[in-house]
This record gives structure tokens, sequence and C-alpha cells, in this order.
């Protein structure tokens, strides 16, 4: 599972200044001090970065093998469909598994947020994609190859540069309400557009797997955004005048379509196929809701704006290139797990 925030609006944190962990790409001086204190920070992120990704593969090979095996039956393709395989996940150990350490992956990514910056752990949460790679091949024969890699490579570190880039911005920003709430009906648009197009794709098949991913995508960020606009209501106002404002209800809405979106993907496709997607149209679509809901203004000095460019070039060449990768895109059907219901 791939969670998101919004930028400086995601998630809270005072230490700005330790995003200085890639700051040799702007130049900046790094002492010794700086990276023992950040070293913590890199070793949570990645570690509930690899989390996900095992959380990730268990879920997905569960959800793919439960939609195979629900193929064949008479299932209306949309509620009724989702409510049967909704059932079936639910009483298979294996799906059970993989929800924990998702679970204890977001534990452990909040220990990071709360040692480091939101920038540094975005940056190297995305290594998520990288993780995925050589776990999607168990039990088949395929193997990850050196351009996968390359390419997966490529996505991360251009995802991670972007993130940095935009820095860390006022955690305490509040946001424009009716602009915010203009972007949640945009976003629920735009998942129901992506939906019914998926809808109309084979039942296996990329690009149905892309267009559930990339709502699963856009449904993660603006949930993060909720996350962020709820706590500070609860913090501010307490639980009572909370529970009577739209914000948490947003935030259930978009919570449970991520979770089911986020599957539908994974039975719909090869795991690092969605991963990819929703990777990408998380911080993409994070960052648009922060400028255009809470202001957020993007660099504007000319060195920031060269690693804007460079990260974008990256993600295009390894988006470019790992389509073509069999992990994403082969035929080889997926071994079933033991599981024991």
């Amino acid at each position: 599972m791939i969670t998101g925030g919004v930028g400086g609006t995601g998630g809270g944190t005072s230490a700005s200044s330790r995003t200085g962990v890639f700051s040799f790409c702007l130049f900046l001086p790094v002492d010794g001090g700086y990276l023992n204190s950040v070293l913590p920070v890199v070793v949570l992120a990645l570690a509930a970065a690899a989390l996900y990704a095992v959380s990730d593969f268990l879920e997905q090979r569960v959800a793919h093998r439960t939609a195979v095996e629900l193929s064949g039956r008479d299932h209306a393709r949309v509620l009724s469909g989702v409510r049967a395989v909704a059932l079936l996940l639910l009483r298979n150990r294996i799906w059970i598994l993989g929800w924990f350490v998702g679970t204890v992956a977001y534990l452990v990514q909040a220990a990071a947020l709360h040692l480091g910056s939101i920038a540094v752990v975005q940056a190297l949460q995305v290594t998520t994609l990288l993780f995925t790679l050589p776990l999607s091949t168990i039990g088949t024969t395929l193997r990850p190859r050196l351009v996968d890699y390359l390419a997966g490579g490529a996505v991360c570190l251009g995802l991670g540069l972007f993130l940095f880039a935009r820095g860390v911005h006022d955690a305490d920003a509040q946001p424009y309400r009716y602009r915010l709430m203009a972007l949640v009906f945009c976003a629920s648009g735009a998942i129901v557009l992506l939906c019914l197009a998926a809808i109309r794709q084979p039942a296996e098949g990329t690009l149905r797997a892309t267009l559930l991913a990339v709502a699963a995508g856009i449904a993660f960020a603006t949930s993060a955004t909720m996350v962020k606009l709820t706590t500070a209501l609860l913090a501010d106002n307490g639980p009572g005048p909370t529970a009577r404002d739209w914000p948490g209800y947003t935030l259930a809405a978009f919570a449970i379509a991520s979770v089911v979106l986020q599957q539908a993907a994974f039975a719909a496709g090869k795991l690092p196929l969605a991963t990819t997607a929703i990777s990408v149209t998380n911080p993409l679509c994070g960052t648009l809701i922060a400028v255009l809901a809470f202001d957020e203004r993007l660099p504007s000095d000319p060195g920031r704006l060269a690693l804007f460019a460079f990260s974008a070039a990256l993600v295009v060449v390894g988006l470019t290139v790992l389509p073509r990768s069999p992990l994403l895109s082969g035929g080889e059907a997926l071994p079933e797990l033991e599981v024991h219901r």
C-alpha cells in the first residue's frame, strides 16, 4: 500500500533544516553531525518502503488470484463483484497478513516522519517500486533485468528529486476551503471517469490496471490532505465540532476508496504496474492540491527549477522504458500462495 502526503501540508515535523540529505544536488555543505542525525531517518524510511512492498506483494497475489477465481462466475462488474472480492479477501489469511505488514510499515514511516523531515521521508518512500520488482517474480520464471532496475531507479530518483525540490512548507498552513471542496469534487469526478474507462477494458489487462491504479493514487493523495485537515480540526476544535464538519467524512470516503481501488488494480494487473502508476500519481496529485488549495508556492530559483526539469526527464525516461518490461506486461500466470483459510 502506498501512502502520501501533500508536501509540507501532510504530517507534522519541525525539522525542515534536515532536508539537506540531498543538498549535494544544490551544492550545499553537509557536516558529519547532520549525517549521523539523518541516518536513522533514512534507515526507517527505507524499512517502511520495503515493508510496504511486502504488503503490496501479499495483497496483490491474493487479490489477483481471487479475481481469477471469480472471473467465471455470474457477478456484476461493479458493486456485487467488489463485494464478493472484498468478502473473500477479508477471509484470506495471506491478505490479512499483508494488511498487518502494511500497518507496521505505516508505523515505521510515522517514526521516520517524527525524527526527520517530510521531504526526506517522502523522497525515500518512492523506493517501494524498486523493492516490488524482485518480489513480483517470486514463484515465476521471470527475473528483473538490469534495464528494469535502471528504469525503476530513474522513476524513483526523479520522484525523489521532485519531492525534495519542492521542499518543506508550513505544516500549519490552512487551506482555502472552497478551493479544497472544488478539488475534492474534481478528484471524485476523475476517479469515477477512470473507473468507467477501466470497466470497459478486459478484466485482466495493463490498461485496466493502470487506470484503476491512477484512480487509487488520486484517492490516496486526497485522503492524505483530509488527514491533515481533520487532525488540525480535532486539535483546534475538539471531536464535537469536527464531527459536524465535512472533512472527516470526506477522509473516510477517500480512505475506503483508495483501498478498494488499490485492490482492484492489484487484481487486474502485475504488481510493478500498479505500484508505478500509484507512485507517480500520488505525489503529482498531492502537489496540485497543495498549490491550489493551500496556496503553496513552488520554488522559483534557477537551481530548483533545473532540478524540477531533471526530475521530470528521469520520470519520463523511466516510464518510457519500464512498461516494456515483462514484469509489467508479461502474460505468465501468477502462482497461488499457500493459504489456509
